[in-house]
């Protein structure tokens, strides 16, 4: 299936177990595997593919019955996962979309991390997150935490700079961003932090309502009407 968009529906199933070598998602070009249902058989998120636990809204988890590779690279060459979030009028996070393994032995791994080299994780519909406030999320699920690797280890701790952290909405950026295996669940900690180009526009913003109050006050000053002597 080389649809840039496959979504796998509520009790749907995305059955790949019969192609050789596992299922290969953005290797050619830019595709997305999400949805709520089953996908079974192995899969390797290469450069331009990315996983999702939803269907493009809401929150919801995503079965994994394979094992999962996402495929670690420079800027524009980099797998993603990511993860769609619920976030109440107070900049909480109230849920958000997940990875869920099945089965003691499928793993999820990050492979190809090196210097340089890095996994992106998405944050959608971040917008309304609280600047810097820490949040931790649960990306995935498994059977044992082993079963979240990094280059093939399910006992090699991961850093903070195996992962790029993006902001979907594009308010963000992040700091202390890090990823880590607590028990069975593979979680993600970071700190939201204004982008500096949403910081710039909302102090040009501030220096043309200044502009203009300066402008109309000139306008509605009166001329002076000193007789000249």
């Amino acid at each position: 299936n080389s649809s840039p968009t496959i979504t796998v529906g509520s009790g749907g199933t995305f059955n790949v177990a019969a192609v050789t070598g596992g299922y290969s998602l953005g290797s050619t070009s830019a595709q997305t595997l999400q949805g709520v249902g089953s996908v079974v058989g192995p899969v390797t998120v290469a450069g331009s593919g990315t996983i999702r636990g939803d269907s493009g809204t809401g929150t919801g988890n995503l079965n994994l019955s394979g094992d999962t590779t996402f495929t670690a690279g420079a800027a524009g060459s980099r797998a993603t996962l990511a993860s769609q979030l619920a976030v109440d009028n107070t900049g909480a996070i109230t849920g958000n979309s997940k990875l869920a393994l099945s089965g003691a032995t499928t793993d999820l791994n990050f492979s190809n991390i090196s210097a340089g080299n890095t996994v992106a994780i998405q944050l959608l519909n971040d917008g309304g997150l609280t600047q810097g406030q820490t949040y931790t999320i649960t990306l995935a699920t498994a059977s044992a935490s082993t079963n979240f690797q990094r280059n093939g280890s399910g006992t090699a701790d991961f850093l903070a700079t195996d992962i790029t952290l993006l902001s979907g909405s594009g308010v963000w950026t992040f700091q202390d961003a890090t990823l880590a295996r607590s028990g069975s669940n593979l979680v993600l900690s970071f700190t939201p932090v204004p982008e500096p180009a949403s910081i710039l526009a909302v102090c040009g913003l501030v220096v043309g309502v200044v502009a203009g109050v300066r402008k109309l006050r000139r306008k509605s000053t009166p001329a002076d009407l000193t007789p000249a002597v």
